[in-house]
């Protein structure tokens, strides 16, 4: 047993070594994740039509189109336009990182899907 306890004291200076390299780095699996939202794509919805996220933190959406035609989601943000665009039976994923909290409004940018209904909100927090 004595022979167990040395031999793992002298492996503290390399665990201590591992565990401060690997502070907030994503590689070593102590990295945020981005946040996923998932939606369903018809016509002229999406389900759901409503997300809330943090501001701050990287987000992805995917739009899984259950419809019979093309259809997107689209936010602006910070002056910018983010979009996933799926064909039917198809997903599409868009990637961004919110600055500043509100509420935006989420739309589908296809030709007359937006006037149909298709919209929703993107709450930061």
């Amino acid at each position: 047993m004595g022979y167990v306890l040395r031999r793992t004291a002298a492996g503290w200076p390399l665990v201590l070594l591992v565990v401060i390299a690997c502070v907030g780095l994503t590689a070593c699996g102590g990295g945020s994740a981005a946040q996923q939202v998932s939606v369903q794509g018809t016509e002229f919805r999406y389900d759901p039509a409503n997300a809330t996220v943090n501001a701050g933190s990287s987000v992805q959406v995917t739009l899984r189109n259950t419809g019979t035609q093309a259809h997107d989601w689209t936010v602006m943000l910070d002056g910018q336009k983010y979009q996933a665009l799926a064909q039917p039976g198809q997903s599409a994923n868009v990637t961004f990182t919110p600055s500043a909290p509100g509420t935006y409004q989420v739309f589908c940018d296809q030709p007359g899907h937006q006037a149909a209904g298709m919209v929703g909100q993107l709450v930061v927090q």
